[in-house]
């Protein structure tokens, strides 16, 4: 992940800013952490008993299943192969109490005011170790006070993302060890130790387990970690340099197999092949087919559920499934041309991001309809505001800040994976909740002060133990 300075800017060696070595840090974000906090308990405070909508009935039933089956070991080799990672929903399993498993209903399962409790303080709990993590990547990046502080806020206070500790979804989780992967990587980046690395990669493995969004980036970060290897190690002999150049990658990928291994043996012995979840192509076929699922109408509605009928009667066969979708979408394609269908998914991709509602917003009428309270209902449009600044200064400080050091690189290139994961299946705004984290960090460092943004070290070979300077 090459990156390169005007000679004209002075360059911090990565280093952390003097602002951000400021004894005052830690208590500023501990009071970032407690107004977060302050917000969430005040939603849990005003919130009426929510009814679950989307697919939040799958998963309570997920877990209501396991539960009284006794199946809620969350370890890989032991989750349910299903359309999405199912770690999700059996973590969920393990906040079933047993007293109400006699006594379960299809009504209870729809909507269980004691495991709806249970999982907002658990997903409150990961929301403020994520706002760690956050700031500790802002720091990584370089940031000053300012921007590793608004990094925080900036996440933990936004309506659309906060929405997701208040449900069964897995957003929260996912972005927590999405973070922590990202925060070993700039670790290695800035000071060449490898061992970050491990916990890196198994960090990214778990992530896998709950959701599919890292799969194709996890060539990107494996050929980063290639290529800086080779870039740090140039003054070496080339046993050495080959040996440097391979250790920090194989090392994370070793650490990822290691989590997701054995889900991937598994799945393979139960008839799926080796794969995680068996949506792949189900997914492109309906964002490609279907307008965005927010915004479609009721003639829409009807045909995502005829394209869904389509999809299941091909049989109980999970590959047979994908198949048809695949051989479907190639059908397409041909038909309507690359060209036509692409400028198709641009158009579908802008009312994505700019007119479809989140699921927040969706909330306020479905979840919670008339008795959402005003606190709630208020949010509404700061976090429309809120979205619009994050996309424009998220996307800007991508392009400003790329060249600027390897970690902001690495950022750039999520930006540009997910972009154009999105752009083939614009199908839902909550598939645009993983790009939250890294705008907020960009968007941090667009109204930090840019000077104050350090180039981490380039020249150092990747080791094991650290060196005294």
């Amino acid at each position: 992940m090459e990156c390169h300075e005007p000679a004209s800017q002075p360059v911090d060696r990565g280093l952390p800013s003097a602002d951000a070595s400021r004894p005052g840090l830690p208590r500023a974000l501990l009071l970032v952490l407690l107004g977060v906090l302050a917000f969430h308990l005040t939603w849990i405070a005003l919130e009426p008993s929510p009814s679950y909508f989307e697919d939040e009935p799958h998963y309570s039933q997920f877990a209501h299943e396991d539960a009284l089956l006794g199946n809620t070991s969350p370890l890989p080799g032991h989750l349910r192969f299903d359309q999405r990672p199912e770690l999700g929903s059996r973590l969920l399993s393990r906040f079933v109490p047993k007293s109400e498993l006699p006594s379960l209903t299809r009504e209870h399962v729809r909507g269980d005011p004691h495991l709806e409790r249970t999982v907002r303080w658990w997903n409150l709990a990961l929301l403020l170790v994520l706002l760690v993590l956050q700031a500790l990547q802002a720091r990584a990046l370089g940031l000053g006070r300012r921007g590793i502080l608004l990094s925080a806020l900036l996440l933990g206070l936004f309506p659309w993302f906060a929405f997701y500790v208040h449900s069964l979804w897995s957003e929260i989780l996912h972005a927590t060890l999405v973070a922590a992967s990202f925060l070993a990587i700039f670790a290695y980046l800035r000071s060449g130790r490898i061992l970050p690395l491990l916990g890196g990669g198994l960090a990214l493995g778990v992530a896998l387990l709950a959701k599919g969004t890292m799969n194709p980036f996890l060539p990107v970060l494996l050929g980063g970690l290639l290529f800086h290897g080779w870039r740090s190690s140039a003054e070496r002999s080339a046993a050495t340099r080959a040996a440097l150049t391979l250790l920090p990658a194989t090392l994370f990928a070793l650490a990822v197999a290691l989590v997701i291994g054995p889900q991937l043996v598994a799945n393979a012995r139960a008839g799926h092949g080796a794969r995680l979840a068996g949506n792949r192509w189900k997914n492109i076929e309906m964002g490609v087919l279907l307008e965005p699922r927010e915004l479609q109408t009721q003639a829409e509605r009807l045909e995502r559920a005829k394209l869904h009928q389509l999809y299941m009667g091909v049989g109980a066969d999970y590959e047979a499934r994908e198949a048809a979708a695949e051989e479907r979408l190639r059908e397409h394609l041909s038909t309507e041309g690359f060209g036509e269908v692409a400028l198709e998914q641009l158009r579908k991709l802008g009312l994505l991001l700019f007119r479809a509602p989140s699921f927040f917003e969706r909330a306020l009428h479905e979840r919670w309809g008339a008795t959402a309270p005003l606190f709630l209902r208020l949010l509404r449009i700061p976090g429309r505001v809120l979205w619009f600044a994050l996309l424009g200064l998220g996307l800007a400080g991508a392009v400003r800040f790329a060249r600027r050091n390897e970690g902001f690189f690495l950022l750039f290139l999520f930006v540009l994976y997910y972009g154009a994961a999105v752009l083939a299946i614009p199908y839902k705004v909550r598939f645009l909740m993983p790009l939250v984290p890294p705008l907020a960090l960009l968007a941090a460092a667009m109204l930090d002060r840019p000077r104050r943004v350090s180039e981490p070290t380039g020249d150092q070979p990747p080791r094991i133990q650290s060196q005294q300077p």
